[in-house]
């Protein structure tokens, strides 16, 4: 089981209810799936694929979910770092990863610049506004459903996490969707008491 099959399966199972409350506004399960098949649309179309890493550059809220299950729906393997983050450390993961794509928001665009100079390689996607040579978050939506390639079962990379580096440079770490689904498992398992 990957995590995209569960929230599809909750959206199929219980498409109007309330799946996020992000900035007052209320997303069903029905509708956030949809948006993430549209974003996972838009990414495939601009022509990232399984394997392919996504360092996701944004603060909490709807679109940061929409990227990091458009990715796992890819088999694409999400890289999500905190806005807390200096530009050089950003700059850093995204060698270390080897991202085919950055998403940020507008308001990081103005350090960024030599990054993404740098990187000409790297699709940049940019969240609230425009910059230039960057496609804008909207843009991959307006691209429809589609019919996107079935990801086999047995990639299970989904995410990769940064250490904090305490005691050296920090270090990429692998998560599948087995380790999240299996403590997700645990955690409901202590909370009821199995």
């Amino acid at each position: 089981v990957r995590l995209e099959s569960v929230l599809a399966a909750h959206a199929e199972r219980y498409p109007c209810k309330t799946a996020i409350i992000c900035d007052g506004v209320r997303v069903s399960y029905g509708a956030l799936q949809r948006l993430i098949r549209e974003t996972a649309n838009g990414l495939f179309e601009r022509g990232l694929r399984q394997g392919d890493r996504i360092v996701i550059y944004l603060p909490n809220g709807l679109e940061l979910v929409q990227l990091l299950y458009a990715a796992y729906t890819l088999g694409a393997v999400a890289v999500p770092v905190t806005t807390r983050l200096t530009i050089r450390e950003v700059s850093e993961f995204c060698r270390d990863c080897d991202a085919k794509m950055l998403a940020f928001h507008e308001d990081q665009e103005a350090g960024l610049g030599e990054l993404l100079a740098e990187r000409s390689d790297m699709m940049s996607v940019v969240v609230g506004g425009d910059s230039p040579g960057a496609a804008s978050f909207g843009q991959l939506q307006r691209r429809g459903l589609g019919i996107l390639p079935s990801v086999p079962y047995d990639h299970d990379e989904c995410m990769i996490n940064y250490t904090s580096g305490t005691t050296g440079r920090p270090k990429g770490v692998i998560v599948t969707h087995a380790n999240i689904l299996i403590q997700n498992g645990f955690i409901h398992g202590i909370e009821w008491r199995l």
